[in-house]
């Protein structure tokens, strides 16, 4: 019943709110050039030979090629993107990474087709991909802008136990924007139905706890600026969550109204609001928001929920603008609804640091201790990575409940070369609620690097030390120095650099491992549109805890092409 309503929706708005613009300025189209093409291609090839001891692995090659090309007829946009990768190939996961998407637009009419990811709210939708389509229409001659989509949030894939691999349900979805923007005023209303097709995978065994969800979300904001100086905005958002639609035990009571509903139905709600008054140089503010423990959206990969907060917010420009301070301080806690055996009740904050003491020095500075997700990673995972694609469309979350980061830059310009030093220490701790019996983890990294550019003949030189230090079931601590020389040829069409490093690692103070690398770079530009890359690099890794030693020989061509050009001209002789 649900699906027939937001079906009778989407229909009107598809044939009506087109209407609610001003007609096509058609004169205008038939003047412009038919058809314009602009964007970027581009192809890269991986090709890895893998050592472990005296053992030689079969060669691994690797595939990327993407694009993001705007075609431009009569003068009506037509975008897309597309990605394709022989990866894709190599297991199964409910996202793509073979993905073609567009997005032509005239004015105030957009389309959606393919591939493409939208963010209309964080208890909606918010980020995630999907393939399907839809329109965006605002226009010119009144503060209304409507979204609506409709399509697949992620593909059916069948139970595979011999690879690991659960089984995920066709989940598809509708989905709608709509913003209204006047001066002083703003409002906004989104929603999402998204529903899984519980016969689009084979039978698996029932203990893997997996089953078809259905959900419905809304959410509404609004905000109003009083007298120039201050501003207010609330947000609500509601989610009605089914996590068994193949349950036969029914609810008592009806209070999801026309949303299907079992025994696993449940209601869940977040709120907020935020009030700000602004000064020239300050601006002060406090805000309040809650979140339902167990909040959950389809339309989102993932939602943090179970908080409460009370923030009290401050922006300063001191001194011209060369010191900037954000204070953010208020309380927060988790365990809303007492179901946890332990309750976290702290002061919550972050505070933000910039100066700019003269042109030559600039220094920054950040703590904060907001429940936060992001991928903090060890410096020397990036240095030590011998597989580039793996990186490609990964979706990696770790919970920070402190973070401290310090930076710090001194530049000198000369005459003929430029210097340049430069100082970050980085640290984050995890929440000990996080973790099964209460084990904390802390993880530091810094570095302190120095640059010397000749700027007539492009030549540099550049020294780096890492330090990575991590504890948690242990006490893990990495160092070493990284080099690297550059230079132009050619007339700067050529460029080319080496860079080598070489750093240790310690586990509870005992030597563990050795990491050695060397890279070689090349890239050429051709008429400003041409761009052809080479990677060369060998990586030698070495356990002192075990008889492994690895070695990689990794080659990667890359080649990209811009396109700016005008393939059909208006013929303007007779006019």
């Amino acid at each position: 019943m649900l699906r027939s309503y937001i079906t009778r929706v989407i229909v009107f708005l598809c044939v009506g709110a087109p209407f609610l613009a001003r007609g096509q300025d058609v004169e205008a189209i038939l003047k412009s050039d038919p058809l314009e093409v602009q964007g970027q291609l581009r192809f890269d090839q991986f090709f890895n030979y893998r050592f472990v001891d005296s053992l030689r692995f079969a060669d691994q090659y690797g595939l990327l090629i993407n694009g993001q090309v705007n075609a431009k007829i009569y003068s009506i946009d037509f975008p897309f993107q597309f990605s394709y990768t022989n990866k894709q190939e190599d297991y199964s996961h409910p996202f793509d990474y073979n993905r073609f998407g567009t997005q032509p637009h005239y004015k105030w009419l957009t389309a959606y087709f393919g591939y493409n990811s939208l963010s209309f709210s964080p208890y909606t939708l918010s980020g995630h991909q999907f393939l399907g389509v839809g329109f965006t229409v605002a226009p010119e001659t009144i503060p209304v802008e409507t979204t609506v989509v409709y399509g697949r949030l992620t593909k059916a894939v069948d139970y595979d136990s011999a690879n690991y691999v659960l089984p995920t349900y066709d989940r598809r979805f509708y989905s709608y924007d709509l913003k209204y923007n006047q001066g002083k005023v703003s409002l906004a209303t989104s929603g999402i139905y998204a529903w899984d097709f519980r016969h689009s995978v084979s039978a698996f065994p029932d203990s893997l706890g997996i089953a078809p969800k259905e959900n419905f979300a809304v959410a509404f904001n609004g905000g109003y600026t009083i007298a120039q100086n201050w501003h207010v905005s609330v947000e609500f958002g509601h989610s009605i969550l089914t996590n068994d639609v193949t349950s036969t035990q029914q609810l008592y009571n009806d209070d999801f109204l026309l949303f299907p509903s079992n025994k696993t139905t449940r209601g869940y709600n977040a709120y907020g609001g935020k009030i700000r008054y602004m000064l020239k140089k300050t601006s002060i503010g406090v805000q309040y928001k809650h979140v339902d423990p167990g909040y959950e959206t389809l339309g989102a990969y993932y939602t943090n929920n179970d908080l409460q907060q009370l923030t009290l917010l401050n922006t300063t420009k001191l001194y011209e603008g060369r010191l900037n301070v954000s204070l953010n301080i208020g309380l927060e806690r988790d365990n809303l609804s007492l179901d946890n055996m332990m309750t976290n009740k702290r002061l919550a904050g972050s505070l933000n640091l910039s100066a700019m003491p003269n042109d030559n020095i600039s220094l920054n500075g950040s703590y904060s201790s907001f429940q936060s997700f992001s991928n903090m990673r060890s410096n020397f995972d990036f240095i030590n990575n011998e597989q580039p694609v793996e990186l490609m469309d990964t979706l990696n979350y770790r919970q920070i409940n402190q973070s401290l980061s310090l930076s710090g830059a001194y530049n000198l310009q000369q005459e003929g070369r430029v210097q340049s030093t430069s100082l970050n220490i980085s640290g984050n701790t995890s929440g000990s609620s996080q973790d099964e019996g209460g084990q904390e983890t802390y993880l530091m990294n810094s570095t302190i690097s120095h640059t010397l550019t000749f700027t007539k003949t492009g030549f540099t030189l550049a020294a780096s030390v890492y330090n990575s230090f991590v504890r948690s079931m242990s006490d893990q601590f990495t160092t070493g120095p990284v080099m690297r020389i550059g230079t132009t040829f050619f007339d700067k069409m050529l460029r080319g650099s080496l860079q080598g490093s070489i750093n240790r690692s310690w586990n509870n103070g005992k030597r563990s491992n050795l990491n050695g690398n060397a890279r070689l770079m090349l890239s050429m530009a051709v008429k400003k549109v041409h761009q052809i890359a080479f990677t060369g690099g060998y990586y030698h890794t070495k356990s002192y805890t075990g008889l492994d030693t690895q070695k990689n020989l990794q080659f990667r061509l890359s080649y990209s092409y811009r396109i700016q050009h005008k393939f059909i001209r208006k013929n303007t002789s007779h006019e």
